[in-house]
């Protein structure tokens, strides 16, 4: 009778546990994503927003932004020159993000992969003078630190699970 109880008394903990852990890990990885994304986002806006203005400040600022921001990580600013301002940085390939941002007017979020997120985040933005758009910035952020930021969640909420 006794290991009865302590069998059912075992399984609701653990029942429990995973009814009430799992979601919260659900919920903070998504939290994460979210955060990243507005961040890197407000990033290349704020960069994209000195490429559209494309004065000799503007532009001195943007490479020099760029830079720093490739040098502090493993990330890299990528940006389309234009007629006012040829940045000194990368120049992001053609393909259907910058399309969709320099002629439509559009910025892209591409996580990299459907699942949680691949290696990297890239945003692309346009950069607009006035209603024209005249250029492009691609924020390209790595992944890794979200990554192992992810795991650690999972095993600090494995680990109270096991010890309770």
């Amino acid at each position: 009778m006794n290991r009865q109880l302590i069998r059912s008394y075992i399984l609701l903990v653990a029942v429990a546990i995973l009814l009430f852990t799992v979601p919260v890990a659900f919920t903070l990885t998504d939290q994460l994503r979210d955060d990243t994304e507005l961040s890197v986002r407000r990033e290349a806006t704020t960069m994209a927003r000195l490429l559209g203005h494309g004065d000799e400040a503007s532009c001195r600022a943007l490479t020099t932004v760029a830079r720093a921001y490739a040098a502090e990580t493993e990330d890299q600013v990528q940006i389309t020159a234009t007629d006012r301002c040829a940045a000194d940085v990368a120049h992001p390939e053609g393909d259907a993000a910058l399309t969709k941002a320099v002629e439509k007017g559009e910025p892209t979020t591409d996580w990299g992969s459907d699942c949680i997120w691949g290696t990297e985040l890239v945003i692309t933005g346009p950069a607009k003078s006035g209603d024209r758009v005249v250029g492009a910035v691609r924020s390209v952020y790595s992944t890794s630190h979200l990554t192992r930021r992810r795991l650690s969640m999972w095993v600090f909420r494995a680990a109270t699970a096991g010890a309770a």
